[in-house]
């Protein structure tokens, strides 16, 4: 592998290029979903590629291949150098790169328990075993279960001198229940509507527990078809953490993405309400909230080593007691702006660009517990695992659905509302966090399908939260 990569950046530099960076990653996935406990589709996938970026006048050039042959690869680099040659006209606007250190590493996340060598028979033992739990509650009519795992090998050589290999494993999965009385339909998941993943062996799946954890997701189903509407009202709401976790990611992670700040993905996936001076600046939360870029996080999906720019790993706030410290930053992005990269530039493979992507971004544990929370509000709902969302192209208006909402009446928890679902404007809804959950309440959550991009890039991201207390929110019922 190093040797193709070698050939690569050996010939971009000899035709010109003033930086280069040469990545091949080799990825295998595993899947399974089942129906009613019945395998529905199992799949096994590995792909491989070699990217290579290289800068000439200030201005950039990428190509791919999947064929791993000395020719492919160098005809690989000349494309690069194309692209860029043709990129550059008497009107590109070019900033000086910052500058990256040299890193010589070879890293691997250390297993117990390899996913990829334990029988497809015991991961689809468990999820038939979830089924036969849930179905064993009346009024259930489907079940369904997944399960992921994914092995990504990655070897990085640059112009600086870089050389750096890594790997890491990602592993988990989750069931749905639907229960069905008198022609109404509801859904419950565990351990939410995404399940949940981990950067760990295969016994982060078994601690999943999707057995034990079946029955009461199947009773919850059957009480949401009996429960009401949620009422039409504004109010304080408590929102459980795997909830938050998207609100997070939607409200959060992506306007403090620099490229969409700068304008560079309003043609597909939307801008961002914030602006470059922002940072440093604006208050845009309570001081209570805390969010922080975190690209170590033990066992987060978004952790890694270095980015695929090769920038070391980092943690960092992107809101710090309120205000907007820090974007989220590539070396291409950063540029613009004449700061460093914050190691935030992925792709989902060799033959994709590095863009901005998330890693692990976490609301940080406030001191209250759970029953504190709730102590202090005399009505209010409780919201818990998105159901469906919808955000406009700035992430400022935004509408969330949960599967599972209750009552709160004087400090407790009271009987289930269905249908339930809570709007915002995305500055006014985070000022209005009054109280923040423990380390108790906190809890990591694993995402693997994020898409962005053109062409889309699907990428693994991390958000760790709290239960939090919001007031003045409005919710309602979708019917």
């Amino acid at each position: 592998m190093k040797e193709l990569l070698a050939l690569a950046l050996d010939e971009a530099i000899r035709l010109g290029a003033e930086q280069c960076d040469v990545r091949l990653t080799s990825i295998e996935e595993e899947g399974i979903h089942t129906r009613n406990g019945v395998p529905d589709a199992v799949g096994h996938e590995e792909r491989i590629s070699l990217g290579v970026r290289v800068f000439l006048r200030g201005s950039e050039g990428f190509a791919a291949t999947s064929v791993l042959d000395r020719h492919s690869v160098l005809l690989t680099a000349r494309q690069a150098l194309d692209i860029a040659a043709h990129a550059h006209t008497e009107f590109t606007k070019t900033f000086p790169l910052p500058p990256v250190p040299r890193y010589i590493a070879s890293l691997e996340v250390p297993l117990r328990e390899d996913p990829f060598a334990v029988p497809i028979e015991e991961k689809l033992a468990i999820l038939a075993a979830a089924h036969e739990e849930a179905a064993s509650v009346k009024n259930v009519v489907l079940t369904t279960g997944m399960y992921r795992a994914i092995r990504k090998r990655s070897w990085f050589l640059s112009s600086t001198g870089s050389d750096i290999y890594q790997e890491v494993v990602l592993c988990g999965g989750g069931i749905q229940v639907f229960a069905a009385i008198d022609g109404e339909l509801q859904t419950r998941s565990y351990p939410t509507h995404f399940g949940n993943y981990a950067q760990a062996g295969f016994g982060f799946f078994r601690k999943l527990d999707l057995p034990g954890n079946a029955r009461q997701c199947a009773e919850e189903a059957v009480e949401l078809c009996r429960a009401p509407l949620c009422p039409d009202t504004t109010t304080t709401v408590v929102i459980a953490s795997d909830q938050m976790a998207l609100q997070v990611h939607e409200s959060v992670g992506h306007p403090t993405e620099l490229d969409r700040v700068l304008g560079k993905e309003v043609s597909l996936a939307g801008a961002s309400y914030l602006a470059p001076e922002d940072a440093g600046k604006r208050v845009i939360a309570s001081p209570l909230v805390t969010i922080v870029s975190d690209a170590m996080y033990p066992e987060g999906v978004g952790s890694f080593f270095y980015d695929d720019e090769g920038v070391e790993a980092q943690r960092f706030a992107v809101i710090e007691r309120g205000t907007l410290v820090n974007f989220l930053r590539s070396r291409l992005s950063a540029a613009e702006l004449g700061v460093a990269s914050n190691g935030c530039a992925r792709a989902d493979g060799a033959n994709r660009i590095p863009i901005v992507r998330m890693t692990n971004l976490n609301l940080e544990p406030g001191t209250h517990s759970l029953d504190e929370l709730l102590a202090d509000v005399k009505d209010g709902v409780w919201l818990q695992t998105t159901k469906s969302w919808s955000i406009d192209d700035l992430r400022l208006n935004f509408q969330f659905a949960v599967e599972y909402a209750r009552e709160i009446k004087n400090g407790k928890l009271g009987h289930a509302f269905k249908n339930a679902s809570y709007t915002g404007i995305t500055p006014k809804f985070w000022k209005s966090v009054d109280a923040v959950g423990n380390e108790e309440t906190f809890r990591m959550w694993g995402l693997l399908d994020c898409g962005k991009g053109d062409p889309m890039q699907v990428m693994h991201v991390g958000h760790g939260s709290p239960v939090v207390r919001v007031r003045n929110v409005k919710v309602s019922a979708t019917r």
